[in-house]
């Protein structure tokens, strides 16, 4: 009975350890934004008054792509201090943006706007924690997240695919 009592009262411990250590990772964590809710937004009401299948480089009427490759925009070597680490980690992620080839004043557009852009991505990036950037399942949220923020700093037309070059953690 004593040794019932004593495992009772050991389980009733680990779990309200348990139960503390998720309040207090709750509320010195915060939520990973993955801006799913921004993608799906933009997504279901197309930029630019593009239908989403146009804004992703595909014609209205038979669902074909205007072109099978579009061009590419490289953002090379971004290093990053995830957010938490105190600098003991470094990402160094490279990206291409994706375009419709046959839009050259957007091409034109994306060359001036690189700094802007460039800095978004470091201050977005940097806010992150190293799981959040280490963890390949929020990969593809990731880069429907930062296609959809860049476009806003573009008029002359927008980016199709944010594409990884290069995602190295050290």
């Amino acid at each position: 009975m004593k040794l019932l009592v004593k495992v009772g009262i050991g389980l009733g411990m680990v779990a309200a350890a348990v139960g503390i250590g998720l309040l207090v990772g709750r509320l010195l964590v915060p939520p990973i934004d993955t801006g799913a809710a921004q993608v799906e937004a933009a997504d279901s009401h197309g930029e630019g008054g593009e239908t989403p299948k146009e804004a992703h480089g595909e014609k209205a009427g038979d669902g074909k792509k205007a072109y099978e490759f579009g061009a590419v925009h490289p953002i090379p070597d971004l290093i990053i201090n995830p957010k938490g680490s105190s600098g003991r980690r470094v990402f160094k992620i490279s990206l291409s943006l994706e375009y419709d080839p046959a839009n050259p004043a957007l091409a034109k557009e994306l060359e001036e706007r690189t700094p802007f852009m460039r800095d978004y991505l470091l201050n977005t990036l940097g806010g992150m924690t190293e799981d959040s950037l280490s963890n390949i399942s929020y990969r593809e949220a990731m880069r429907d997240s930062l296609r959809t923020a860049l476009n806003r700093y573009l008029s002359a037309g927008t980016v199709d695919r944010v594409l990884f070059q290069d995602f190295i953690r050290q």
